[in-house]
């Protein structure tokens, strides 16, 4: 059926002059269908839908208002629009993601502060631990000097009581000696 057939169509169909020069939706939507079904087949056909399927492929992708107009005929509107959240909402956890990275970086950096501090601490006792064993060596020199003067004094108490037995020893001839020239003057007077 060529293209003039094809538009001659509903004037046969019995329909009035009227009709034809002001055709309703319904009968437009027809006569397109007509004309398409007249080409299709033929190589107009073939290069008009591959024209059309350029054209609409071009406006897919850069008309983003036509790439959802077409998705909202195939019902895949609320789909692309929660995949935009989606996308959205994964940028967001990245952007958390890497600054829970930075903080992490941050509290490692923190632990190597504290694990070199740490390390001087250790150096430090190991210092405070030769000190303490050299006090130890110190206070058992200290200790021997204090038991070598113990035993320093007890001689010294024993000379000491010695003497106090001599001395009592002198003061008993010396008493006596007093009592018996005292008796001899008291005698020669």
């Amino acid at each position: 059926m060529s293209k003039r057939s094809a538009s001659r169509l509903p004037e046969q169909s019995g329909g009035s002059q009227r009709e034809s020069c002001n055709p309703s939706p319904e009968a437009g939507a027809a006569r397109a269908n007509l004309e398409i079904a007249a080409l299709r087949g033929s190589a107009r056909w073939s290069a008009f839908a591959g024209r059309l399927k350029k054209q609409i492929l071009e406006l897919l992708e850069r008309d983003l208002e036509f790439r959802y107009a077409v998705a909202g005929y195939l019902g895949l509107s609320e789909v692309l629009r929660r995949l935009d959240s989606i996308e959205e909402s994964i940028k967001k956890l990245w952007e958390s993601q890497n600054r829970l990275w930075e903080n992490a970086n941050k509290l490692w950096e923190e632990v190597k502060l504290l694990r070199e501090g740490q390390e001087k601490l250790w150096e430090n006792q190991g210092k405070l631990w030769e000190e303490v064993k050299a006090l130890r060596e110190g206070q058992e020199k200290l200790w021997l000097e204090v038991k070598a003067l113990r035993e320093g004094q007890d001689r010294l108490w024993e000379e000491v009581g010695a003497l106090n037995v001599r001395v009592a020893r002198v003061e008993r001839t010396l008493e006596k000696l007093t009592l018996d020239v005292e008796e001899e003057a008291r005698i020669a007077v």
